[in-house]
Formats: C-alpha cells, sequence, structure tokens
C-alpha cells in the first residue's frame, strides 16, 4: 500500500516525488489553496528537481503585501461603515420608539431590529397603518443591511487574517484591524501596542496626568477576559497580545502557523491565571478555638 505525504512542494508517495501542477508558475494560487487546506493537482510523473521555497515564498509574500494594502482597506471601510449604519439604527429606534405611547405601550427596552419587524401589528389597524408600515419597512431594510455586512465582513476576515481571527475571533479580529489602521500597521505593533489599541485617550491620559495605565483597549472583546477579576485582566491580555501579534506578521507575510495551537495553549493560560487567583482568593484556616 502506497503511503503519501503532503509537502508544501506536492505529494511524496513510497520516495517518490509528484510535483502541484505548474508550481514554478501557479505557486501563488497553489500556496494560497494550502493556506485553505485544499490539496492541489499534482504532475502525473514523478520529479527529482524541488524548487527553492525561499524564492517562491519571497514571492508569495510581496503578493500577499500587495493584496493585503488594497483587501484589509476594502474591509475597514465596511467596518467604518458597519458603525456608522449602528448609530443610524439606534437613533431611527428612538424615534420610532416613541409611538409606543399612542398604543399604551413602552417600547423603550426592545432591542431595536425586532421592534421594526412588530412595530405594525403592536400599533394595530387605524388610519395611521400605512405610513406605521412603511416606517417599520425601512427600519428592517436597515437590520438586514446590517446583517448582510456582519456576514461578509465574517468571511472577509478569515481570508485576509486567518490566524489572527482563530486567535481572537472575528469581531475582536475586526476590531484590531481598524484600531490598528491596517494589516501592515498591525503586524509591525510590538505586543505591548497591540494590548493597549483602542485605549489611546486613556493612555494619554496616563502620560499627561499620571492616572493608571489601561491594561486593554479593544482587547476587552477577548474571549472570557470580562469573567476575569479587574486584577487578573491584564495577564491575560498580554498573553493573548503576545500571540496576536506572531499571528499578524504571519498573515501580513502569508506565512502558515499553527494558530490552533497557539488558541490552545492561550486558553490553557487562561485556566492557569484563573487557577492561581482562586488560589489567593481561598480564605486561611481558622485556627481560632471554639469555647
Amino acid at each position: 500500500m502506497e503511503k503519501s505525504q503532503l509537502k508544501w512542494y506536492g505529494l511524496e508517495r513510497d520516495h517518490r516525488i509528484y510535483l502541484y501542477r505548474d508550481l514554478e508558475k501557479n505557486f501563488i494560487e497553489i500556496f494560497r489553496k494550502l493556506r485553505n487546506g485544499e490539496i492541489p493537482e499534482t504532475e502525473e510523473e514523478e520529479s527529482s528537481n524541488i524548487p527553492d521555497l525561499r524564492i517562491l515564498m519571497l514571492e508569495f509574500g510581496k503578493e500577499r503585501i500587495k493584496e493585503s494594502r488594497t483587501e484589509d482597506r476594502f474591509l475597514i471601510r465596511f467596518y467604518n461603515l458597519r458603525s456608522e449604519l449602528d448609530r443610524i439604527i439606534n437613533l431611527y429606534f428612538e424615534r420610532v420608539s416613541g409611538f409606543g405611547a399612542f398604543a399604551g405601550k413602552l417600547l423603550d427596552d426592545m432591542d431595536p431590529c425586532a421592534l421594526f419587524r412588530e412595530l405594525p401589528s403592536i400599533m394595530g389597524d387605524g388610519p395611521n397603518k400605512k405610513i406605521i408600515e412603511s416606517i417599520a419597512l425601512t427600519g428592517k431594510k436597515l437590520c438586514d443591511l446590517r446583517g448582510e455586512l456582519v456576514t461578509f465582513m465574517s468571511e472577509e476576515v478569515k481570508i485576509i487574517m486567518p490566524n489572527v481571527t482563530t486567535i481572537a475571533g472575528t469581531e475582536l479580529a475586526l476590531d484590531l484591524l481598524s484600531a490598528g489602521k491596517g494589516l501592515q500597521h498591525l503586524a509591525e505593533f510590538p505586543a505591548s501596542t497591540i494590548q493597549v489599541l483602542g485605549a489611546e485617550k486613556a493612555f494619554f491620559k496616563h502620560l499627561k496626568t499620571g492616572s493608571p495605565p489601561p491594561k486593554h483597549g479593544v482587547m476587552f472583546k477577548l474571549p472570557h477576559l470580562t469573567g476575569l477579576p479587574k486584577g487578573q485582566r491584564g495577564k491575560y491580555a498580554r498573553s493573548a497580545a503576545s500571540k496576536i501579534a506572531i499571528a499578524a506578521r504571519a498573515d501580513y507575510l502569508g506565512s502558515t502557523i499553527d494558530s490552533v495551537k497557539m488558541k490552545n495553549d492561550l486558553e490553557a493560560r487562561l485556566k492557569k491565571i484563573r487557577g492561581s487567583g482562586s488560589s489567593r482568593a481561598r480564605p486561611g484556616r481558622n485556627t481560632s478555638r471554639q469555647g
């Protein structure tokens, strides 16, 4: 039975090498497929010549840099559009929810998009039914557009920043990309800068007034961070920022790293931090005698 091993240049079967088809011409597309977990087609005949990986990876890195300069900036624009759309939806909701008073109902606590869907039935039949339906439809369309943007950005950020997304999740990856003003800048930042991205006002206040420095910025959205005691959040944010810094560089250069293992290591670090916190919080044994 033949044993096959997947290599960057092709397949090895029983010490015979079968290069990916047109590797030297189409190596950029082939490397993209490999990064996405796809196995490219191989040549039918075996080969004894393996191309120089360093040269191909250098060219692939240059191509990735060119693409990222366009892709990440488009994504940041979509991110900013979603933020603006959130503001518009909330403002529209404030105006529309006031109609509930005419039906004797308080609507301020409802989810905006739920209100837009249910407003016609809440208001019931009446002389204003047609315009109420139009108002509700406009709000619903805004929510639908926001949903489409979220779905699109969630898929795009996985393509542009696969390693960062694996470690941080889609929402935080988008926040970091926007706060860092692009993947190139994010890849150049040290972990200490990544940790406080989005907390620039608090950081400048610290420099100006001597107030405590911020422990995290958009990293506040890091999964499980808010569940930690305040005194332990900085440790977890530092550990996560270190791994995200490595992942961002790999994403920018188009390199492959084991981001799943890095995520697992981070989760192990989280358990350790939780354990150390609970042991310190454990009360001491009462040695006083009872009479």
